[in-house]
């Protein structure tokens, strides 16, 4: 079984093996090319956080740079190390690098930190900002340096291509989301040589991308079209070939420059080697009373704290019951995305929806009888909303029809609305509201969605509060995502509660606090609160504990109804067990590229 966070890992290491056959020798004797492991040549590890390419050669093969973390919950910065040296060089202001890319002469590197695109010199210095990325830390997608000086870039996961001059200035749009199939992101883009077109991803969800398209773009405005449907990360390399990645293997079909198409049927290159696989469970955080972590150990836990569920590979989204005995969570197993549930007290899982295709982000109606959950069982391209009961006993009913990709989070604690974000092509991502009429004796009709809250902006992970009269929500309108707090209805004030970037709020039952994810580093934060009227006034957050890093895109615990625990996605292995200081080199790459696929 693949995960996502295995996916992000061959990303690093196709970078690395694909960007190193432009320093190849003369043609191998020996049938498979050479592969030399090489250490980093610096106390640190590759970052498990990246989003793009872990490490990148420069143009002429000289030069090592890599994104690397002296140690777990450390920011990650930017490492240079040149091969004819053993050690590497930390380039200071770099912390919280992400996606590096080499400018085409190999003087600088671009690369994505604190929500904006920089660039700083190989020889170090000062970093110098381009422009906003508009996003938080770790949400870009990749970035490629043109030969005439334009950067591409992908700003968030769900957003089209953007450029800018490398010069600096304000980023400009370079591609359309194609909303008639669905497309939600293009990512990891790559500037073609001689300045005609840019190659990159597209897809209909940002989690697995086996089902994507490699899409060339004719430059400057020209048309785009599909080069390689089911792959990802599609890069042309100096051989004639395009090289892309789908189902863990690395694949590559002779592909013809001047007309953007191939020319050949793809073949097997060779079966990566992920620098970042972690294995995932669910577990039970930290105990606030005590401040220690509830450590698992075969499936029984330390008194005061609830178990672990049982290891599957890609399982996120975590969502206690009300009566908090069980868990819904989300499990992806190969292709397949379905919603299971943990009765931890038994120790005893069992699996909720059977329908091919996604069956994402569960949550619990407030009576603790149905998991909505979206899906894309009714049209494959688009995900929709459906609920079903939690016992198993009925099948899946549909809540909402329409062409654009839906995801629920949250119930009105009366249980008559029901709050869920929406893609939309004007408006990016919004917040939408469903009202249901009836009752469990004569039957439950879906009313008609309406828009909560909709702008230029990315609005999503809306939550209802427990009184039903507030809802908290993110949003990337101040170029960071952040977490805010409106009335749900009526008049009254914005509030802005997270400093520092924040996402996926969660409120106490029992208690006036507000909980969300810390955007820069993980960091659990709470915030209590007080309301008088239709004001709502937050404290100054303070940190509540430690989310592992994992690279998925939607959120990685939830709030026991006690208050005082949490269930979160946590590694398998510490860091310090699964460290990463290893680079494969692959000699002869091109050769051996010319030889498979002529």
């Amino acid at each position: 079984m693949k995960n996502r966070v295995s996916g992000l890992g061959t990303v690093a290491a196709l970078g690395v093996a694909l960007l190193a056959a432009g320093a190849t020798a003369p043609p191998p004797q020996a049938p498979m090319p050479p592969h030399l492991s090489v250490e980093l040549g610096a106390d640190a590890s590759f970052s498990a956080t990246t989003l793009g390419p872990a490490a990148i050669l420069s143009p002429d093969g000289a030069v090592l740079v890599f994104v690397a973390q002296k140690a777990a919950g450390e920011r990650p910065q930017l490492y240079v190390r040149r091969l004819d040296q053993l050690h590497a060089t930390p380039l200071s202001g770099t912390e919280g690098a992400d996606s590096p890319f080499f400018s085409p002469d190999g003087e600088w590197i671009g690369f994505f930190a604190n929500g904006k695109v920089k660039k700083i010199a190989v020889k170090g210095g000062a970093p110098v900002t381009v422009c906003e990325a508009g996003s938080a830390d770790g949400n870009s997608r990749g970035g490629s340096w043109a030969d005439d000086g334009t950067i591409f870039f992908a700003p968030r996961p769900r957003a089209a291509l953007l450029r800018v001059p490398s010069a600096g200035g304000s980023p400009e749009p370079l591609t359309r989301l194609d909303t008639a199939t669905g497309e939600v992101t293009h990512r990891w883009p790559q500037a073609l040589p001689g300045g005609k077109a840019v190659m990159f991803t597209a897809h209909d969800q940002t989690g697995d991308f086996e089902d994507a398209n490699i899409v060339v773009q004719s430059l400057p405005d020209g048309p785009r079209k599909i080069v390689q449907r089911g792959g990802y990360y599609g890069r042309y390399r100096g051989s004639g070939h395009l090289a892309y990645m789908h189902e863990g293997t690395l694949f590559a079909a002779s592909f013809d420059l001047s007309r953007l198409e191939l020319t050949g049927q793809p073949v097997a290159a060779g079966e990566h080697t992920s620098l970042s696989r972690r294995e995932a469970r669910l577990c039970s955080c930290q105990d606030r009373a005590s401040g220690s972590p509830c450590q698992f150990n075969g499936w029984t836990a330390k008194e005061g704290c609830s178990p672990c569920a049982p290891y599957r590979p890609s399982t996120t989204t975590p969502r206690f019951s009300p009566d908090g005995r069980l868990l819904a969570m989300e499990i992806r197993e190969g292709r397949q995305i379905d919603v299971w549930v943990y009765e931890w007290e038994r120790d005893k899982i069992s699996r909720l929806t059977f329908d091919a295709g996604e069956n994402k982000s569960p949550v619990w109606t407030p009576d603790g009888r149905r998991i909505a959950f979206a899906s894309t069982r009714g049209d494959k391209a688009t995900r929709n909303l459906y609920w079903q009961r939690a016992d198993g006993t009925a099948g899946a009913e549909p809540l909402t029809q329409s062409s654009h990709a839906q995801m629920l989070t949250s119930w009105h604690p009366l249980g008559r609305f029901l709050a869920y974000d929406e893609q939309n092509p004007q408006s990016r991502l919004d917040i939408m509201i469903l009202p249901l009429d009836g009752d469990e004796a004569s039957g439950w009709k879906p009313g008609k969605p309406t828009v909560w809250l909709a702008s230029p902006f990315d609005e999503s992970n809306a939550a209802f509060s427990p009184d039903g009269r507030w809802l908290a929500y993110q949003s990337d309108e101040s170029g960071r995502i952040e977490v805010y707090v409106r009335p749900f209805a009526g008049s009254g004030e914005k509030r802005q509660v997270s400093s520092g970037g924040g996402m996926y709020p969660a409120w106490s039952r029992n208690r006036k606090e507000l909980f969300y994810q810390q955007a820069a580093d993980w960091t659990l934060m709470v915030a209590a609160y007080a309301t008088e009227g239709d004001s709502f006034r937050a404290e100054k957050p303070q940190p509540a504990g430690r989310i592992p890093r994992r690279g998925m895109g939607m959120p990685g615990f939830d709030l026991h109804p006690d208050g005082q625990r949490f269930a979160v996605l946590k590694a398998a292995q510490e860091p310090t067990e699964v460290r990463q200081d290893h680079v494969v080199l692959i000699l002869n790459f091109f050769d051996e590229l010319r030889r498979i696929a002529p």
